[in-house]
């Protein structure tokens, strides 16, 4: 009799679980990030019925990984995506880009050749020059704010990325400090939640020990172990002070480059500022570079109605320096000087002083002493343009390169050739007599014909003179394909980021229908438990009725 008992009791006493059990489930239909869980259950050990072995959790491990990773991957294309759309959309305008202020100009000039002597289309002629400069000086301005914004989002991301890892680490000492099962559950479904959010900032490798997650990111920097993380911090680029990297905490070096991308938010930004937005600042700043040298050599080459002797025409334009950035880690003080090449011309153009420019190209470059050996190197291609033992002048692409004794072994130096000419790029006058429209040679300004336009030709000349990227290149043709190139750029990542969403989206769905909660199978579970529980108390019913008969037939 007693058996009957305890089969009836243990029977109800399961089903009465599974039933709750279930019930959790269905409340928990429409709870982001919920498992369903699942009774355990087995025949007993210590005598008949049955028992509960446990409430498991039903998650797939592969395929959240993978919902992680498609998390990542999106992540990265459409951050980088959308700061792309903010760049593209300035080049492309065609009523406030550079490529209609390049033709206004020039067709300005064309008005100047055909009325030299008339003051109205010179005054026109400055003004498209200040409309150029602007627009010019405007996509710079707009680099600059979108390099600004990638350090404000590069902050926001690294401060997520560090309350993540101490929610996690709160979660690990949670689950092992439980021993409800039901909670554990909870637990590491707000731990893979908090998981999750973390591979959108960066890319995640979670290895699980002992119930407790260990974190890397990127290509496996430690975030945390069970009990403790270790937060990242922002730096600043030892080469660049307007950038913020992201580096391990007490460190200074960046522990994250394009050639090992960290993905997610983090990596976007990084891929996105090192592939795109720097060329893109160094590749206007070469058109706005090859303008200036030329517009003031062609300028030279003819005589204006200003009142100087002699009248010689003198610079409509001017641009920064090279930008030279010694690293913050430098042992030595000393800088490097470093000019344009302008004495020394490889295979010139009879009678032009501008060769340099064809060698000159938009990369940066990097200059660093060993101790031995003074090393240059391009960075775009990773070419190492000249090794040399002494401190001798280095020339290379258009630039030379003057090495101060007492350079330090170590020491390093980043070199911009046209980084600032386009945030630098102005108009030195605004006098419309400076055009030196007329031919070069007069003595006096009594000597210039008013109505001379012999010069026009060399001014004009300029919109189609290949003396850019090895005689490829007019300043036109230079900026019409950098805009080329932003634009396919564009295309390229707005198929990638749609490509990547829809993966993240059928990874997420794919985990959601291995562990998420289906109505219809809970439906079928919950009648199925009912009708065990029914069963086991007919059972118990009958066992009572049974005792209460043999008590009678005992009376």
């Amino acid at each position: 009799m007693s058996d009957i008992l305890s089969i009836a009791s243990t029977g109800v006493a399961a089903a009465q679980t599974a039933i709750n059990i279930t019930g959790q489930n269905i409340a928990n239909v429409s709870s982001v990030g919920y498992s369903r869980e699942k009774v355990s259950q087995t025949a007993a050990t210590a005598g008949p019925g049955t028992q509960i072995l446990g409430i498991s959790r039903i998650y797939n491990d592969f395929l959240a990984t993978q919902a992680n990773n498609a998390a990542t991957a999106n992540s990265s294309s459409s951050i980088q995506y959308a700061q792309i759309q903010s760049l593209n959309s300035i080049l492309t305008d065609p009523n406030a880009g550079v490529s209609p202020a390049i033709s206004n100009f020039f067709n300005a000039l064309q008005d100047v050749s055909n009325s030299a002597s008339d003051v109205a289309p010179r005054q026109s002629a400055i003004g498209s020059a200040q409309n150029l400069v602007s627009s010019i000086n405007y996509i710079q301005s707009t680099i600059d704010g979108i390099n600004t914004e990638i350090n404000t989002q590069l902050t926001q991301s690294v401060s997520r990325i560090n309350q993540y890892a101490e929610q996690i680490v709160s979660l690990n000492k949670a689950i092992v400090g439980t021993t409800d099962q039901a909670t554990q559950n909870s637990l590491k479904d707000q731990r893979d939640a908090v998981v999750n959010s973390l591979s959108k900032e960066i890319k995640v490798t979670v290895t699980s020990q002992d119930s407790q997650y260990l974190v890397a990111v990127g290509n496996g920097v430690p975030l945390l172990s069970a009990s403790k993380s270790y937060p990242l911090q922002l730096t600043t680029n030892t080469l660049n002070l307007s950038q913020t990297e992201v580096a391990m905490n007490s460190s200074t070096d960046s522990i994250f480059t394009t050639k090992s991308s960290p993905g997610g938010i983090i990596g976007g930004l990084i891929n996105f500022r090192t592939n795109i937005l720097n060329p893109a600042s160094s590749s206007i700043g070469l058109v706005a570079l090859g303008l200036t040298q030329q517009m003031n050599y062609a300028q030279k080459q003819g005589s204006s109605l200003l009142s100087v002797t002699p009248p010689t025409g003198s610079d409509l334009f001017s641009v920064g320096d090279i930008l030279v950035q010694g690293s913050s880690g430098n042992q030595s003080p000393l800088p490097l000087s470093v000019q344009f090449n302008s004495s020394i011309i490889a295979n010139p153009p009879p009678g032009s002083p501008l060769a340099y420019l064809n060698n000159v190209t938009s990369s940066d470059y990097t200059f660093a002493f060993d101790g031995t050996n003074y090393t240059l190197t391009r960075n775009s291609d990773g070419s190492v343009l000249n090794t040399q033992t002494t401190t001798t002048d280095m020339i290379a692409d258009g630039m030379k390169i003057s090495i101060p004794n007492g350079i330090v072994s170590g020491d390093t130096f980043r070199i911009s050739p046209t980084a600032n000419a386009g945030r630098n790029f102005s108009l030195l006058t605004t006098d419309p007599l400076a055009i030196a429209a007329a031919a070069g040679g007069a003595a006096t300004p009594a000597a210039v014909n008013a109505g001379d336009n012999s010069n026009m030709v060399n001014l004009l000349n300029v919109q189609n003179n290949k003396n850019l990227n090895a005689n490829a290149n007019s300043i036109i043709t230079a900026f019409n394909q950098f805009v080329s190139n932003i634009g396919s750029q564009s295309h390229a990542l707005k198929v990638q980021s749609i490509f990547d969403e829809t993966v993240a989206q059928k990874t997420s769905q794919a985990l959601e229908n291995d562990s998420g909660v289906n109505l219809d199978e809970e439906a079928a579970s919950l009648i199925r438990y009912q009708q065990a529980y029914q069963a086991s108390g007919k059972v118990m019913q009958i066992a009572k009725q049974m005792f209460d008969t043999i008590l009678n037939i005992g009376q």
